[in-house]
């Protein structure tokens, strides 16, 4: 192998970080300028879409609690309708507060990045919790056990396909945590049997969950293309993301369908791994 082939291997490692460097600021790019639409939505506009959706869930909860609508689709548990009534008094802007709060808890080049992120602000002006299922993961990946306890209970009360690898990684790498999952799993049941919505619940957790896929405006994966085929594809690719450790990957292979503020889990990819 003489220079010829050094100089070709030389042009191809340069065409590849070449080709990286463009994918990224395009990334980049279309992240702050959809970051900066949803910001002057929520200035311009009324948010809060799926907060009206909690706190009507917290109103519903005597009747009508699974009962869809245009406007209403609750599909978590009748126990976090209860919580959402205590935190109705708060209103949309405390509610808003709150996810600033919680990204101020992550390392601060984590929550700067979280900051400019288009998930994160999909997320505030929808009044969505997936910035507090972050924060958590966040937390529970580098071993914290309030994060820990934090993100099984989410799992629990607002269990997503998204949310299993990471849960898996947990239950299989610490395995002190199987039990006190099991006893979070098993009260939040009995919670949920004794409101006597348990059964409606499970309908529309396991009947109800792949609605999303490929609808235009709101799937933004892989869904969009593939349709339904993505399911077995992401199952297969969410296992082999989590046994490299790869636990932002396999979040999102994991979901059937890529809401904005789902993309907000790929952020686990900047943790250090050993």
């Amino acid at each position: 192998m003489g220079p010829g082939w050094n100089a070709t291997r030389s042009a191809s490692a340069a065409r590849w970080w070449l080709g990286r460097y463009a994918g990224l600021t395009a990334l980049a790019t279309i992240n702050l300028v959809m970051a900066a639409l949803t910001i002057y939505a929520l200035i311009r506009f009324e948010g809060g879409f799926d907060w009206s959706i909690y706190t009507e869930a917290a109103d519903r909860f005597d009747g009508g609690l699974y009962d869809r609508s245009e406007a209403y689709q609750f599909r978590y548990s009748p126990l976090l309708a209860l919580g959402f009534g205590l935190l109705a008094p708060i209103g949309y802007v405390g509610w808003t507060v709150l996810h600033f709060v919680a990204l101020a808890s992550l390392p601060r080049t984590v929550a700067l990045l979280a900051l400019v992120s288009w998930p994160f602000w999909d997320d505030v002006y929808n009044g969505n919790v997936m910035t507090f299922v972050f924060v958590a993961a966040w937390a529970a990946v580098h071993r914290s056990r309030l994060g820990t306890l934090a993100f099984l209970v989410l799992a629990v009360l607002v269990p997503r396909p998204l949310m299993l690898p990471l849960l898996g990684w947990i239950l299989w790498n610490r395995r002190e945590w199987v039990w006190p999952f099991i006893g979070i799993a098993s009260v939040s049941l009995l919670g949920a049997l004794l409101t006597g919505w348990l059964p409606e619940w499970m309908e529309e957790l396991l009947l109800r969950g792949t609605d999303h896929i490929g609808a235009r405006g709101v799937d933004w994966g892989p869904g969009l293309i593939l349709g339904t085929l993505w399911v077995p594809i992401g199952i297969v690719l969410a296992v082999w993301f989590t046994m490299k450790g790869r636990l932002g990957l396999a979040s999102l292979a994991a979901s059937p369908y890529w809401l904005p503020h789902y993309l907000f889990m790929g952020l686990l990819e900047l943790r250090r791994r050993p």
